[in-house]
C-alpha cells in the first residue's frame, strides 16, 4: 500500500503525527474520518498523486500517530487540537496554510481558524460513507 510514498513522522505541539507523502503538484491534504486511518485513501492515492503532492496523515489517536493522554474534558482529542496538528504538519513540510487544498471531513478547517486569511484556498469535503436512498 502507498508504494512510492515516503513515510514520515512529524512532531507537533500536542502529538506525533504519522503520515505518507507522495506525488507532485499542488499540495493536497487527505484526512480520514472516524474510525478510519490514512489507509482509507490507498485506492485513490495513486491517481491523485499524478496531479498533487499528497499528504495523508493518521490523526492523533488513530493508526500510527501518537495517542496523547487525555483530560476530563478530552481537550487533547478536540477537533481544534486535531486541526492544529494538521496546520503544524503542513508548516513542517514547508507548505503555508493558505496554499493547500484539503479533502476529507470538513472539521479541521472549520474548527481551527485563528486567522481567516490563512484558511486554505480550497476546502473540499467528502464522505466515505454510502447512503441508502429510500423511495416510497
Amino acid at each position: 500500500m502507498f508504494e512510492g510514498f515516503a513515510r514520515k513522522r512529524i512532531k507537533t505541539s500536542g502529538a506525533e503525527i504519522a503520515l505518507v507523502q507522495g506525488g507532485s503538484g499542488a499540495p493536497l491534504l487527505l484526512l480520514h474520518g472516524y474510525p478510519q486511518t490514512h489507509a482509507i485513501w490507498h485506492k485513490v492515492a495513486p491517481a491523485l498523486a499524478q496531479r498533487y503532492t499528497l499528504i495523508i496523515p493518521d490523526l492523533r489517536g488513530y493508526g500510527a500517530s501518537s495517542k496523547p493522554p487525555t483530560d476530563e474534558r478530552h481537550m487533547p482529542y478536540s477537533k481544534r487540537a486535531m486541526a492544529l496538528d494538521m496546520v503544524e504538519v503542513m508548516r513542517a513540510l514547508g507548505f503555508s496554510s493558505s496554499m493547500p487544498c484539503w479533502l476529507g471531513p470538513p472539521f479541521p478547517v472549520l474548527s481551527f481558524n485563528p486567522n481567516p486569511a490563512r484558511t486554505p484556498r480550497k476546502v473540499l469535503s467528502m464522505s466515505t460513507h454510502s447512503a441508502r436512498s429510500s423511495t416510497k
